[in-house]
């Protein structure tokens, strides 16, 4: 993983970035503007760009990242095949903040009691994970990223702007709805103590099952922009080649997964909206079953961001 040593996170730097890239970007268009056609010039001016626009955009991480992520995995049916190139690899962007500037989100007293690694386990758009032990369990703190929740408004509106700006979106697409929800989400998973009370609640409603776990939040060590639960040694689906897993095995775990899914919509009545990959892990040990983090959830009678599911 590549280290950074900051990113930008107040509203000024965010925006002179992406004024960067739109002039970027522009200055490619007008010099291709000779192509046989302007969907070529534009095509050509982005995938001349696309490793510009990425590192920019992972400098910046936060809800832009992450609402680019969203709209990869939501409208790939419809986008441009240059801007999902750009999004995809945005996807498997792996940069970190380094432990002197995320530590800053800690309170000193955590950082004074307890063992937390400085290397993150892993990273992502809105935030961090770092290991860390808590009378001698292992577990997972989540750090998110300084400025993240204050700048979801300006960030979606800016993407919105240089979405619409070089036609990227259909025309009988509903780009105010899609932007809505997407809003909706990033305010949701940014919120973790609305994150550990659905980890908590959906550890409740699963803890008679044996096929899924649930990690258990610790709470003393949890706020609004950190959450901390017990570590899940798991594989993510990605993985799963790695775990030479027989067939019987492989259809034990989907049908699993579509349990859950009917669990949620028929009995529980609440439904998991971060539905991505990463957030299922494949536990081998003690038995096989799913290990479930990064809960984001709705009840299915609130009409909001039913889009998205």
């Amino acid at each position: 993983m590549k280290k950074l040593k900051k990113i930008k996170d107040s509203l000024i730097s965010r925006q002179l970035a992406t004024a960067k890239l739109s002039y970027k970007t522009v200055k490619k268009f007008y010099a291709n503007r000779h192509e046989e056609s302007l969907k070529d010039n534009l095509s050509a001016a982005f995938q001349g760009n696309i490793e510009d626009i990425v590192e920019e955009l992972d400098l910046m991480k936060g809800s832009i990242m992450k609402a680019g992520q969203m709209l990869s995995l939501f409208g790939g049916s419809f986008l441009p095949p240059e801007l999902t190139k750009i999004l995809k690899k945005l996807e498997n962007q792996s940069s970190y903040l380094e432990w002197d500037e995320i530590k800053k989100q800690v309170p000193q007293s955590w950082i004074e009691n307890l063992e937390i690694d400085r290397e993150p386990l892993a990273s992502a758009s809105l935030g961090q994970v770092h290991m860390v032990s808590i009378d001698n369990v292992d577990c997972c703190m989540k750090i998110q990223y300084r400025g993240v929740r204050k700048a979801i408004n300006n960030d979606i509106r800016v993407l919105k702007l240089l979405l619409k700006f070089f036609n990227f979106i259909p025309a009988e697409i509903n780009l105010k709805a899609m932007f809505e929800e997407i809003k909706a989400m990033l305010v949701l998973e940014t919120d973790y103590t609305s994150e550990a009370k659905n980890t908590i609640e959906f550890r409740r409603l699963l803890e008679r099952e044996d096929s899924f776990y649930v990690p258990k939040v610790i709470d003393n060590y949890s706020n609004e922009i950190i959450l901390t639960t017990e570590f899940i040694k798991g594989k993510s689906i990605h993985d799963i080649d790695e775990l030479s897993l027989s067939q019987d095995q492989r259809n034990h775990l989907g049908r699993e997964f579509m349990r859950l899914f009917l669990l949620e919509i028929f009995v529980f009545e609440k439904v998991q909206t971060d539905a991505h990959f990463g957030n299922y892990l494949i536990i081998t040990e003690p038995e096989l079953k799913w290990g479930l983090i990064d809960l984001s959830l709705i009840h299915i009678s609130e009409p909001t961001r039913l889009g998205m599911i």
